[in-house]
Order: C-alpha cells, then sequence, then structure tokens
C-alpha cells in the first residue's frame, strides 16, 4: 500500500489509521477526505475549516487532504451500488471519489501505487423500507 485515503468524520479512524499505517511504513501517504462545502450532504463527514475540529485530529500528521464535492460523492455512491454491486453511502462514495482521484493523478504521472480507502457507511439506511 502506498496510499490510505480516509473520510475525516470524528477523526478518529484518519488519525489513527495514519498512524498506525506510518509507524510500519513511514513512507505511505496518508490521504485525508473531506466535503468540499461547509453545508453538504455527505453524512458523517466534517468539512473541518467550518466545524469544531476534534481533539484528536491533527491536520500536521496528513501528507494531504481532498475536499469532494456533495455530488460527486453521491454520484461515486450510485456507482458502486449499480457497477460494483456495493451497498456503500454517500461518504463511502466521497471516500472511493478521493481514491480514484489518487489512482488517476499516479497513474497519469507514470507512477505506479496502491490506493486503499475505507468505506465508513452502507447505504440501507438511505433505502426505502421493504
Amino acid at each position: 500500500m502506498t496510499h490510505a485515503v480516509i473520510g475525516i468524520g470524528t477523526g478518529g479512524t484518519v488519525m489513527g489509521t495514519g498512524r498506525g499505517l506510518k509507524t510500519r511504513r513511514p513512507d505511505i501517504q496518508v490521504v485525508a477526505v473531506e466535503p468540499a462545502e461547509a453545508l453538504h450532504g455527505l453524512e458523517g463527514l466534517k468539512h473541518m475549516p467550518s466545524s469544531i475540529v476534534p481533539h484528536i485530529y491533527k491536520e500536521s500528521e496528513l501528507d494531504r487532504k481532498l475536499s469532494i464535492p456533495t455530488d460527486l460523492g453521491w454520484d461515486t455512491a450510485e456507482r458502486l451500488v449499480r457497477d460494483e454491486g456495493l451497498l456503500a453511502g454517500h461518504s463511502a462514495g466521497a471516500a472511493a471519489a478521493g481514491a480514484i482521484q489518487v489512482a488517476r493523478e499516479l497513474s497519469e504521472s507514470g507512477q505506479r501505487g496502491v490506493v486503499v480507502t475505507l468505506f465508513p457507511d452502507r447505504a440501507d439506511r438511505y433505502l426505502p423500507p421493504p
């Protein structure tokens, strides 16, 4: 793994996972994903410039932060369901969109890498009852 792309919610997952990965492989790139807008529709993710910053969150420990528009998070979540059969919610869609962006940048620059993301939610809460 060369890149870990993780959404910013409470900050615990991105910081804890990032710290743990860097103890094993200091050159890994930890990329945080946040909503691009303060008023967004990516439930569970925090737009850090407009949020109360959790004590655990230390932006200086991250290698990069990506801002993902709400529409892209939703569209990517829908694509994950339709094309991949993954029942993922909108914050997972934002994380996947960030991972796709990082992978595309690596490819376009001729670099190789292994990009991993975490899906922090599931889509069943967004579906109508059976």
